[in-house]
């Protein structure tokens, strides 16, 4: 009972250092003005895993996350040390001090891609199968450019014109081109436009899924699936952060995409559309935004700076303009593209 005893006031002691719980200083939940802990790697390269084989051990109080190991504190927001009790260790920890993770999202599915060479940057629940709503488009209109004719007239069906939700507001009859309406896909994010394209291209909507499902296919998307060219939900149509950052690389190699999605502006029957995406984040070349009630808000962008691409995609994300301003102001310092050898350069 002693020993217990003087156990437990030892840990009220190391607490009281650490100053938990509820410490008015910190990120502590349990403060006033606190945010939540997120899980980072100990010192072991796992999660709480300790150096020298032996495991940490997790407590929890008002809602923090920390780590104890051999006398050392981790908050598991910062993989910060928090309070030293063994010289030995402060030591050692000076002399190679722990890393922090430079940037996390709000969304569930996350991903950052370099579009040259594929090199995942940073991901975060990046294989979870997710609605992807109007992100769609981004496949709809690299199948059409593939399989069309940009110069090719249109006339718009019935079906496509009573199409529910977001519209370019086409009438039945109505003839445009195949690249009107891929501008009204892309920037008015027209579902009505999504359906006049997939019955050119396929004759139904049903084909033209199954012309999108081959194309991802062979792109890549492995976890994905597509049922109409639109996104609206459905059991059967899905994707993942990965995935759809395969398509986006694939999509930006598409210059005729590209020089769409990258448009400032474009009128199309007397009503101007902005392409709000290229002034939200410094050197966006665009994409695609998508939002329904089931799926949250969706966005899948690419940026180009100092010559270097990266896709961002994030997935049921309220804050998803401000995440990827972070994604790609993380992944361009972190990983700045650097040039190795010129064509044609004699490497001694």
């Amino acid at each position: 009972p002693a020993q217990g005893l003087r156990r437990r006031q030892r840990r009220r002691r190391e607490d009281r250092a650490c100053g938990v719980p509820g410490d008015p200083g910190g990120n502590d939940p349990g403060a006033a003005g606190g945010d939540a802990a997120h899980d980072h790697a100990g010192p072991g390269g796992g999660d709480d895993a300790g150096s020298g084989g032996q495991s940490g051990k997790i407590f929890r109080q008002e809602g923090r996350k920390r780590t104890r190991l051999n006398g050392v504190y981790y908050h598991h927001q910062t993989n910060e040390v928090m309070a030293f009790a063994n010289p030995a260790l402060a030591a050692l920890f000076s002399l190679f001090p722990c890393q922090t993770h430079a940037v996390s999202t709000s969304a569930s599915s996350a991903i950052l891609m370099d579009v040259d060479s594929g090199r995942v940057l940073y991901e975060q629940n990046a294989d979870a199968k997710m609605l992807i709503a109007s992100t769609t488009k981004i496949l709809t209109a690299l199948v059409a450019i593939r399989e069309g004719d940009l110069n090719d007239v249109v006339t718009v069906s019935r079906e496509a014109a009573y199409t529910e939700g977001s519209s370019m507001y086409l009438k039945v009859g109505e003839k445009l081109t195949l690249e009107t309406l891929l501008y009204g896909l892309l920037l008015c994010s027209g579902n009505d436009a999504a359906v006049a394209i997939a019955e050119h291209i396929s004759g139904s909507q049903e084909d033209f899924a199954k012309l999108m499902n081959a194309t991802a296919r062979e792109i890549g998307m492995e976890h994905s699936s597509f049922a109409n060219p639109n996104g609206l939900d459905h059991e059967d149509h899905y994707s993942t952060a990965r995935d759809m950052a395969r398509l986006a690389c694939a999509a930006v190699e598409n210059e005729t995409l590209v020089r769409m999605a990258s448009t400032r502006s474009v009128t199309i029957g007397g009503r101007t559309n902005h392409n709000k995406l290229l002034n939200q984040i410094e050197g966006c070349i665009g994409l695609k935004t998508g939002y329904t009630m089931a799926a949250g808000r969706t966005l899948v962008s690419c940026v180009e700076r100092n010559g270097q691409r990266l896709v961002a995609v994030t997935l049921q994300d309220g804050n998803d303009w401000a995440d990827h301003a972070a994604l790609y102001d993380y992944g361009f310092s972190t990983y700045p593209a650097k040039l190795g050898a010129s064509l044609g350069q004699t490497i001694q």
